[in-house]
């Protein structure tokens, strides 16, 4: 949901301990699993070291579980997996699907992206163009003026619902009421009904899930299909992001289930686990533009490498994907739902998200065309995702395998 601050990325990681532990290992083809357990191929020693580097560091976080992704430039994917799953301790496997928060705003963006450059709808025009004869539209912030792209940039001056107790008081109720029931993206959007903007479009920033909700609606209308079903014809099914799966429903296929600190997040869960049975105990879809998926790793770094690679579309958009806004931050600006760290040979590429129970985060760097995410099923904790970057790379690059014709994906199990 609410994205992490893009902080600088940790330049060195812990020297790794170099001892020997009891490790287990998944190893996939494709996403198939071909063997685990006692009787699976013996690990690399690369592969231990970066099992233990990450035990070690995820120990000292006291996360309950963990799964890195790593991409390099030959397409080759590694996914290591840590730890296991709150309330039942079920083993986090590679492939495992973690609730990935604000990260689904990269797909929002793309395709508004395709819509764009296939002249569908025009991202600097107003966004009354589409919703004006709406009511509820009317009454936002800037309505009358603001654009898709500033919407999308975070630079369009509307207030964020995510932060007004009213709404929070109002999906705690939802919740506690009827954990399976949808609080949809117009409830949510009509919270931020008659507030002051917090300034012209164009003239900050400021981080607003209202506003990309506000986009969905406009991709929606403009397309004349379901976001939804343009994320899966568009994006996921071309592009083979078989881990990635929208989370507009209690129940998701290979789910982890995460923890929760009652005191961290404003649903006021108080169980310790996201999940009881196999279901969630709220329904996740009130995310949708603005996150609304599940997603593995290795989905994660893949979809970073094609997207900030110029091979998610048909079509050139990295010019449109980079147009950025400054967020405050030194070396820091905000493109069409990217973080932008750095600058020429420094520069990177990503996000992070974060929904009760789950923390995640993904990054791209282009001069070496190599990605990495992390996610782990515990409450957001700042830093999290920076302290392990450095740290993913560096497993990564230890536990890849054999240079590949960019289909080989390799899964680690660690203790």
């Amino acid at each position: 949901m609410r994205s992490h601050s893009f902080a600088k990325i940790v330049t060195k990681a812990e020297r790794m301990i170099k001892a020997m532990a009891s490790l287990t290992i998944v190893v996939t083809m494709n996403g198939v699993a071909v063997a685990h357990g006692a009787g699976a191929p013996a690990l690399t020693n690369g592969q231990r070291e970066a099992c233990i580097l990450l035990e070690r560091a995820m120990a000292e976080r006291g996360l309950p579980g963990l799964t890195v992704g790593y991409a390099r430039a030959d397409g080759a994917v590694t996914e290591i997996a840590l730890g296991h799953s709150a309330g039942d301790n079920a083993l986090i496997l590679p492939g495992a699907k973690f609730l990935s928060g604000s990260i689904g705003k990269t797909f929002a963006a793309a395709i508004a992206m395709d819509l764009y450059e296939r002249g569908v709808l025009d991202l600097d025009a107003p966004v009354k163009n589409l919703l004006g004869t709406e009511d509820w539209y009317r009454r936002l912030p800037n309505s009358e003026i603001v654009t898709l792209r500033q919407l999308l940039t975070h630079s369009g001056g509307m207030p964020t619902h995510v932060e007004d107790p009213a709404f929070q008081k109002a999906i705690v109720e939802r919740i506690h009421n009827c954990a399976t029931c949808l609080f949809s993206a117009l409830e949510a959007i009509k919270f931020v009904d008659g507030m002051k903007a917090l300034f012209a479009p164009g003239q900050g920033w400021a981080y607003s899930e209202t506003g990309y909700l506000v986009a969905g609606m406009a991709i929606e209308k403009a397309a004349g299909a379901r976001y939804y079903d343009l994320l899966y014809a568009r994006l996921l099914k071309p592009l083979g992001l078989n881990e990635t799966i929208a989370s507009d429903a209690n129940v998701l296929p290979g789910l982890v289930s995460g923890q929760i600190a009652p005191e961290e997040n404003y649903f006021k869960l108080l169980p310790l686990t996201t999940m009881q049975e196999g279901r969630l105990r709220y329904n996740p879809g009130f995310e949708w533009t603005g996150g609304g998926l599940a997603a593995s790793s290795g989905d994660l770094v893949r979809w970073a490498r094609l997207l900030y690679g110029g091979r998610a579309l048909p079509e050139p958009y990295l010019h449109d994907l980079f147009t950025s806004v400054p967020t405050g931050e030194a070396d820091a600006r905000y493109g069409l739902a990217v973080g932008i760290r750095g600058r020429g040979a420094n520069v990177s590429y990503g996000h992070t998200g974060s929904i009760p129970g789950y923390s995640s985060g993904m990054r791209y760097f282009p001069a070496t065309d190599t990605a990495v995410a992390v996610q782990t099923n515990v409450d957001a904790r700042d830093g999290t995702f920076d302290y392990f970057a450095a740290l993913a790379l560096q497993a990564g690059a230890l536990a890849s395998g054999p240079a590949s014709n960019g289909s080989n994906f390799t899964g680690v199990r660690c203790p």
